[in-house]
């Protein structure tokens, strides 16, 4: 590989390399193939070429330097390009009949260029676009030039490129070989290790036993139990099952509680040979008697008395046993072990696991991972899960110790970490999304841990850099396996903190531990090339059996067919899509099979399939996904027994939701009678898909503008469900249309009737309440808008204050009549409210750092008042309302944010609808999260802009959306930095990393971050280490800067606009008095905000472990704002009129207030008593139960 000695611009690594033709055809050709090929580079499926000019297709350049030759732009669209299939001649052909593209600067932002340019037309051009990659071709000297920008796999695209140009040109053949076999000779495959058969389970078992009978076995809380006493307890267990007629063969099922008992259970059921599965008390118990009956158990242990029927519910753990097992009574391929996944359908799969797995590869990670032998080991896994196994069966098997913590203490950001230092735990293996109960937000707590294991979902960089913080002398490792592989057998070792910015946002997967490979397939079964996206597998003697009565599935998802022609070997297929990088081993990059995602939920459609045949009156069911305005609808076709019948959709669909949650129901019911089939009788899926998108015959022709609400909701009714007439009584809700699609009805709604009665607005409501309230307005329909695509989220009520006495009797309304007023307060502070002689305990104050109550700054206000020539504003800012005040106040501000500029408003909520329309480019859009700010979703509406709203704080869903709609220049993505309904932080490592792929915006609105997050408390870029990321903040001067007001950071060009916006001339600014005390606290924040940041954090932690401890539900909330999470907006509101009548003051989120979040929103700040939070939760706890307890007495009486 030799470097060019061409002018580049800085940064770009290079190769270059003989590029000879192949087969007869150019070197272009080769060079898009490559593109073709290595689609993990390539990600967009779009390649630009660039040319010399012929005829009327050429551009002339706009440059200092003598002129350019003119070049001609071909955008290359290879997304329907197999390489399977494909070939040289194929991409010739598509080359020729590719379209012009657009000149730089009017449109073409490529990533990726192939150029025959002369060498000083390229270097212009690369240095002006400044594309990830640029292969040039000099076919005069027989010779290509790849360039690669920094990051990601593209520095590995380099020699991948250069060794297939080779392998392509090494063809002597010239026969025209798809692309896949033509590259064949770049796929690498591991070199087979050395196999051994280390002892199984009980045979080791009893080995450490005798090696180590004093030894700590399990330590649970006040008791301790050695290897002699475990022994002797799993041999009477054994005992007990031997009695009941149980030894190999036998199907054993429990649900345990997290104890001792259940480490003997696992033993004894090994001893005596039986297959044992499980559960988690926690599940449904419809749940666990379906799996019971997957399973054909033979017994069932109901241990933690979850009320299965005919279960055994407890076993003789004391006394001498009358006989040892010290022997494996199974083979290393016997059936061992039986666990359920529900996969994302909500009903169980059993899988059925080899005995030899379960421990086959511990010896192997200890030599390579350890050492692990004598280690303390917590169990930290869910029960029922089957990290779980990993968790008992490892120490056991290494002679170490099990430490187990208890239940509660596992979703506690306070209590878990508190545990594992105490319990002095060595080795932990979790699920990513535990790091943040991990860690507890402080930095080297837990010194004492060696050694994490991830395995469950992703692991992302920034998780792994928050653990490093906490546990500074451990190892961390990223895992990958499922239930189907029986144990994680793929590894990445992730590395030290000072090289962890050189991976990629998700870590990878990685390698195979021994006898285990991880490897990526085509379509076809072929091995995929490096850097080529396809379907991982796992490829060992050791992954699982297959499903419980299910054949099919397990033929599909277990084969020893592939890769082609490389049989004889197990391999399960994930469905997870991922690519080999020659640096990091697997990637994973996400799903690719039977599952669909709908509003964030994964969904097999199988499983509606089946849930739809399981109905009595079906004979036979298919379900298919279609999009209907962007939305991904679920349309299930149902063959009714007898052809008279057709079925109700609503009556149907809540059949089905009585068991099932919302997103695993289909949208559309459709009754046919039958089946279409192809002429191989298979089901004809395309023509269903068909079918479902052609016009109704019925279904009147579009109105004009001045059609009716009533037209507009059948029409739209119609659209999303299939139905052709509108139930008038039905719930919208109960016909499929969920809170996003309700939002796009809503976003076709006159603007004026929209804002005025937009409030009132939910799909719970029914057509016949949605008609009745447009009913007085004139202006009550238009015609749908171009300029918006998705919703905006309705208008919160405005309510008047009233008299906080009023008798409500429970009443829901009459809760929400009381929820935006209290009455005339006499005193405010951060911990406390009176109204009149009432005292309320302060739960929703957004003064979070308590400098409301500042001593310091009330006696600088005083004196500054004493002194003042003006404590109001004169007029705009533009004219005389900027003061020195105003001024320092906005230099106080870009200190905290490292900004550029500042602009200041009277409100966060001018400051967003004045910059959104603003930002928003000409013909750009805009993405937002459904959560955002009222104010947010009113700016974007303002703006004029296509709007699409993506999933709450899901930027997988985010890039999904830019990728279907291809964001031109001047988009923008829009997200809270933390969620004022929530209290969630939002990923923005996501965020910007999506907006840097697609050349986005990246706005955020920091009014809750600010002084909440953040080592120091300076917002979400401190909090995640990512300085700079943020392009525009909008924040606000009247929470944790104890003053009102609100004001947007942004580059100097952008603030030049604002300021002479409409929103900052035609308003009056914040007053020098509010400017005064907003520097105050910006002067406190600069100067002492680690320390009151840190008692913020210390108060949100202990409010949540509080609320958490009495059986809240507080959600993601991972900052001072902390959800109690209620059944509804009915229950919120009965809790809020509860705690407010117990002398506790919160805001209820209920109706449409927030968008889909019914809770009583609470906020601590730091002025709280840490040690009086747990009262005030106990208070709310009893408060909240006398309601529950007296409504459900009325309803007694009524009866």
């Amino acid at each position: 590989m030799t470097s060019s000695a061409w002018s580049w611009p800085d940064g770009y690594a290079s190769t270059t390399f003989t590029a000879a033709r192949v087969g007869g055809h150019s070197a272009t050709v080769l060079a898009v193939a490559v593109y073709a090929v290595f689609d993990a580079v390539c990600r967009d499926g779009q390649v630009v070429v660039a040319a010399p000019a012929r005829g009327g297709r050429s551009v002339a350049r706009d440059t200092q330097e003598p002129a350019l030759t003119p070049v001609d732009f071909i955008r290359v669209d290879l997304t329907q390009v197999d390489p399977e299939t494909a070939t040289l001649a194929d991409l010739e052909t598509l080359l020729s009949s590719a379209l012009p593209a657009l000149m730089p600067g009017t449109g073409l932002a490529p990533s990726h260029i192939v150029s025959t340019l002369a060498e000083r037309d390229h270097r212009a051009l690369l240095a002006e676009l400044r594309p990830t990659t640029a292969l040039h071709i000099d076919e005069t000297a027989g010779r290509a030039t790849l360039f690669v920008a920094p990051g990601g796999e593209n520095p590995d695209l380099l020699a991948v490129v250069e060794g297939a140009w080779a392998v392509a040109a090494a063809d002597s053949t010239h026969r025209e070989l798809p692309l896949q076999e033509l590259l064949a000779d770049c796929v690498t495959r591991p070199v087979p290790a050395a196999s051994d058969e280390p002892p199984l389970f009980i045979d080791r078992f009893s080995a450490v036993c005798a090696e180590h009978p004093q030894r700590v076995a399990v330590e649970e809380a006040g008791c301790v139990t050695t290897y002699r006493e475990l022994d002797q307890m799993a041999n009477l267990i054994a005992a007990q099952f031997e009695e009941r007629g149980l030894g190999v063969g036998s199907r054993i099922v429990v649900v345990p509680n997290r104890d001792r008992v259940l480490v003997a259970a696992l033993v004894a059921a090994y001893k005596v040979g039986a297959t044992l599965s499980v559960l988690n008390r926690a599940m449904p118990l419809a749940y666990l008697e379906r799996c019971i009956a997957l399973a054909d158990a033979d017994l069932v242990l109901d241990l933690a008395g979850a009320g299965v029927g005919g279960a055994v519910t407890s076993l003789t753990t004391q006394g001498a046993p009358a006989a040892r097992y010290d022997r494996d009574r199974l083979g290393p391929d016997d059936p061992a072990v039986l666990t359920f996944t529900s996969g994302t359908t909500g009903l169980p799969k059993g899988v059925l696991g080899r005995y030899g797995s379960l421990t086959y590869f511990f010896d192997w990670m200890d030599r390579n991972f350890g050492p692990l032998a004598g280690a303390r080991f917590g169990m930290c896994s869910s029960i029922g899960h089957d990290p779980l196994q990993r968790d008992i069966m490892t120490p056991l098997y290494l002679g170490g110790t099990i430490c187990v913590p208890e239940e509660r203490d596992l979703t506690s950001p306070t209590a878990l970490p508190r545990w594992l230092v105490e319990s002095d735990v060595a080795v932990i293996c979790v699920n990513p999304a535990a790091t943040a109960f991990i860690t507890g937000g402080e930095e080297d707590l837990l010194t004492g841990l060696r050694r994490v294991f991830f395995v469950g979902s992703a692991l992302t960089r920034e998780q792994a850099r928050r653990l490093m913080l906490a546990a500074p002398n451990a190892e961390l490792v990223n895992l990958y396996g499922s239930t189907e592989t029986q144990r994680a057998v793929g590894f990445f070792r992730v590395p030290t903190a000072g090289r962890l910015d050189a991976l990629p946002a998700v870590l990878p997967v990685g390698t195979g531990m021994k006898d285990a490979e991880l490897l990526t397939l085509t379509p076809g079964g072929r091995r995929c090339l490096p850097l080529q996206r396809g379907q991982i597998a796992v490829r060992s003697p050791y992954v699982g059996l297959g499903y419980v009565g299910d054949p099919a599935l397990t033929k599909a998802r277990f084969r020893d067919d592939t890769p082609e022609g490389e049989g004889g070997v197990p391999v399960y297929l994930t469905g997870d899509v991922g690519y080999l990088s020659p640096r990091h081993g697997v990637m994973y990059v996400g799903r690719d099979d039977t599952q669909v995602k709908i509003n964030g939920h994964r969904v097999e459609l199988m499983e509606i399939t089946e849930a739809c045949r399981q109905h009595p009156l079906v004979h036979d069911a298919a379900t298919v996904v279609v999009d209907v305005d962007g939305h991904q609808t679920i349309v299930a076709y149902l063959v009714p027994m007898d052809e008279t019948i057709r079925f109700d959709p609503a009556r149907f669909r809540a059949t089905l939701g009585a068991a099932r949650p919302a997103h695993l129901l289909p949208h559309q019911i459709r009754t046919l009678p039958a089946l279409p089939l192809t002429a191989n009788g298979k089901l004809d899926e395309t023509q269903l898909v068909a079918l479902a998108q052609q016009p109704r015959s019925d279904r009147p022709e579009p109105a004009g503008p001045d059609r009716d609400v009533g037209t507009l909701l059948g029409e739209f009714v119609r659209q999303h469900t299939g139905l052709n007439e509108l139930p008038l009584d039905v719930p919208l809700m109960d016909l499929g249309i969920d809170s996003l699609r309700f939002a796009s009805l809503v976003s076709q709604l006159s603007t004026g009737w929209r804002n005025r009665s937009g409030s009132r607005l939910t799909h719970t409501m029914t057509a016949t309440e949605l008609i009745s309230a447009a009913a007085s307005d004139p202006d009550t329909a238009r015609p749908p808008s171009p300029a918006v695509s998705s919703p905006t989220v309705p208008l919160p009520p405005t309510n008047s204050p009233v008299d906080p006495s009023a008798d409500t009797h429970g009443d829901p309304s009459s809760a929400r009549s009381r929820q935006r007023g209290i009455g005339t307060a006499s005193k405010v502070t951060e911990t406390t409210v009176e109204v009149g002689s009432r005292h309320l305990d302060h739960l929703c104050s957004n003064s979070y750092l308590g400098l409301g109550s500042d001593p310091g700054i009330r006696r600088r206000v005083a004196e500054f008042v004493g002194r003042a020539d003006s404590l109001g504003p004169h007029g705009s800012s533009e004219v005389n309302g900027h003061t020195q005040e105003h001024e320092r106040l906005a230099t106080l501000l870009r200190r905290i944010f490292s900004a550029e500029a500042v602009t200041l408003f009277n409100s966060g909520y001018l400051a967003n609808i004045s910059a959104i329309p603003l930002v928003v480019g000409p013909g750009g859009m805009i993405f937002v999260d459904e959560h955002a700010h009222r104010s947010v979703f009113d700016g974007c509406m303002l703006s004029g802009s296509v709007l699409h709203i993506y999933r709450h704080n899901d930027t997988e869903d985010l890039a999904a959306k830019l990728r279907a709609h291809a964001p031109g220049p001047g988009s923008v993505i829009i997200a809270e930095a933390v969620s004022g309904s929530t209290g969630g932080i939002t990923d923005l490592p996501g965020l910007a990393s999506c907006a840097r792929d697609f050349g986005c915006t990246l706005y955020v609105d920091e009014a809750s971050s600010l002084g909440q997050i953040g080592p120091t408390g300076r917002g979400i870029e401190e909090h995640f280490g990512l300085p700079g990321c943020v392009d525009i903040r909008v924040g606000s001067l009247g929470k944790a800067l104890a003053s009102s007001g609100g004001f947007v950071t942004s580059s100097q060009r952008v603030a030049e606009r604002l300021r002479s916006d409409r929103g900052a001339v035609f308003s009056t600014p914040i007053s020098p008095i509010d400017a005064f005390v907003a520097a105050e606290a910006a002067e406190v924040l600069l100067r002492d905000g680690a320390r009151l940041v840190g008692r913020l954090r210390r108060n949100g932690d202990r409010w949540r472990d509080a609320l958490r401890a009495e059986g809240f539900d507080t959600g993601p909330s991972a900052a001072a704002i902390v959800p109690v999470r209620a059944g509804g907006d009915d229950e919120a509101d009965r809790w809020f009129s509860a705690a407010l009548d117990a002398g506790l003051l919160t805001v209820p989120l209920t109706g449409t207030w927030a968008t889909r979040v019914s809770a009583l929103r609470t906020t601590v700040t730091a002025t709280h008593d840490p040690d009086a939070l747990p009262a005030l939760a106990r208070r709310l706890r009893a408060s909240v139960t006398a309601a529950e307890s007296t409504r459900q007495n009325g309803r007694s009486d009524d009866a």
